[in-house]
């Protein structure tokens, strides 16, 4: 696949941490990056969930990822539950920092009666 080292190496993971998530021997994954081995469907679907972005993005079709390609903002997402909102892909690192922290003030706020 074109992009499945890319976006792996972008994420940090190694790729028998990949192999070990899908189940397969490292051999194998390393096939599906250099393209030589075609994954199933089922396989294709998990990847592209597992690192947030489409699996057109993974094909070399689409170059929208659901996720921000810098790496410590895409680990603050992670972390945060929040990789999938697009109204965030665009903010800076202190931006998305201090959204976060709105954000925990408002969840723990106790309604006043």
């Amino acid at each position: 696949m074109l992009k499945l080292k890319e976006v792996r190496e972008s994420r940090g993971y190694t790729q028998d941490e990949i192999a070990d998530f899908l189940g397969v021997s490292r051999p194998t994954y390393t096939r599906y990056e250099q393209g030589t081995r075609e994954c199933s469907f089922e396989t294709l679907s998990k990847l592209a969930d597992f690192f947030s972005v489409s699996t057109d993005y993974l094909l070399g079709r689409n170059e929208i990822t659901k996720e921000s390609s810098d790496p410590e903002i895409a680990k603050l997402l992670r972390e945060n539950g929040i990789e999938k909102i697009e109204l965030v892909k665009d903010l800076s690192i202190d931006e998305l920092k201090m959204l976060i922290e709105i954000g925990k003030t408002i969840r723990n706020k106790k309604p006043e009666n």
